[in-house]
């Protein structure tokens, strides 16, 4: 089966992980636990929403005098699908409602809206896909661009509009895509009540791609992409100059199969990033993906991953840093409805221009056990351990995370 591989070397253009035979456990079909939709003439809708309820030991991220608190979340959502043969017209939408009890000042009120459309243009898989998303997310708390003593949330509204043209040609596959991308920050305020700009961050992005892929054998494919990334900063203050900069972004690997048991995928290239005000220094150097996963047994998966790519910072100076992380998560099916996993993260961040380096380590433990079709209860257990060294150091704290959710979806 075809796997979505999820966002690969910060490229637009969607990848699909292939395996002849074999199924990961958190994809193997189970018919009499999915969900079966609405029928609304020729489409149909799956709703779904969930409540749930957690609790986080630092919710500032603080090094000394922790404050813990709980909180409360709602997330309810929607797919509306057509079911023609040919064609195909999808929306979607959802809402992330977090509440603390105390500290409310980290509440969030995030929602994503989106329209995608797929024109196909015969039988060998070509075809033009064009979307249009309009949501606000908030950023982690981890992040390695998130304001070291902020009190508030970092949240921005996003609005981006997407084309890609897929074309097949027997064993090879052209893909072309071009993106705009526009990111609008909210300010936020500092644990000593003084306010923290976030807007010289707004910025609208023009991404533009061209991927080619050779079909070697149904389970092995090579590639090659290149691309290029203009960011137009819109908001100068006496700190921070305008970061207005382009990217050249070349990257080549495969993907494949052994013995439909291991899936693998890897790329690897060259980014250059340059920035039109001398003030920032250029950022260049190797970036990475590499992906593997394991079907173990029928009820054990294995997924494995290592990346390295360039990250914005919002220091003044530096221009970013690179983000080299590692994950390992172990999904074991304990019963036909039950499923649980177990994973760990590892990230290090390296400012360029700046006396400081981060690292992350995380450690997860969750379960998803389903009720019937309609219920899923879903715990968790986060560990976050969160480093960083050096003249310009940022944050430093640890932070323990229970969280438990049940979802009803139709």
């Amino acid at each position: 089966m075809a796997q979505d591989s999820g966002d690969f070397l910060g490229s637009d253009i969607p990848f699909n992980l292939k395996a002849s035979q074999g199924y990961a456990v958190r994809d193997r079909p189970h018919t009499e636990l999915e969900p079966l939709g609405l029928h609304v003439g020729s489409f149909v809708f799956f709703p779904a929403a969930s409540v749930g309820a957690g609790y986080s030991t630092n919710v500032y991220g603080q090094t000394r005098n922790t404050v813990g608190d709980a909180y409360v979340t709602f997330n309810p959502q929607g797919t509306l699908t057509s079911q023609w043969n040919r064609h195909q017209l999808e929306f979607s939408g959802s809402a992330g409602l977090k509440q603390f009890a105390t500290q409310t000042v980290r509440s969030e009120a995030a929602y994503s809206l989106q329209a995608t459309g797929r024109i196909d243009l015969g039988a060998d898989q070509s075809n033009i896909v064009a979307l249009i998303h309009r949501g606000r997310a908030f950023e982690a708390q981890n992040s390695g661009s998130f304001p070291q003593n902020s009190a508030g949330t970092i949240g921005y509204n996003q609005t981006d509009a997407t084309v890609r043209g897929t074309f097949v040609l027997n064993r090879l596959r052209f893909t072309v895509s071009q993106k705009v991308n526009d990111l609008e920050y909210s300010d936020a305020t500092s644990l000593t009540g003084s306010l923290l700009p976030q807007r010289f961050r707004n910025r609208t992005e023009y991404n533009s791609a061209l991927r080619t892929e050779f079909a070697i054998m149904p389970s092995f494919a090579l590639f090659g992409e290149g691309a290029y990334n203009q960011a137009t900063y819109h908001v100068e203050t006496p700190s921070q100059p305008l970061r207005s900069n382009h990217t050249v972004r070349l990257i080549g690997g495969g993907n494949f199969s052994i013995d439909n048991l291991v899936r693998i995928m890897i790329g690897a290239g060259y980014e250059q990033r340059d920035y039109d005000l001398s003030y920032y220094r250029p950022i260049s150097g190797f970036t990475f993906d590499a992906r593997a996963q394991w079907l173990a047994t029928e009820l054990t998966t294995v997924n494995i991953q290592a990346t390295r790519k360039i990250e914005d910072a919002i220091n003044a100076r530096s221009p970013g840093y690179f983000a080299t992380a590692a994950k390992f998560r172990i999904d074991h099916e304990l019963l036909r409805y039950a499923l649980v996993y177990a994973g760990v993260d590892y990230e290090r961040d390296d400012f360029v221009a700046l006396s400081r380096n981060d690292t992350q380590k995380q450690f997860s433990v969750g379960a998803i056990y389903s009720i019937n079709r309609h219920l899923k209860l879903m715990p968790s257990v986060t560990y976050l351990d969160r480093s960083s060294v050096g003249a310009n150091a940022g944050q430093n704290f640890k932070d323990l995370r229970l969280f438990t959710s049940i979802m009803a979806q139709w």
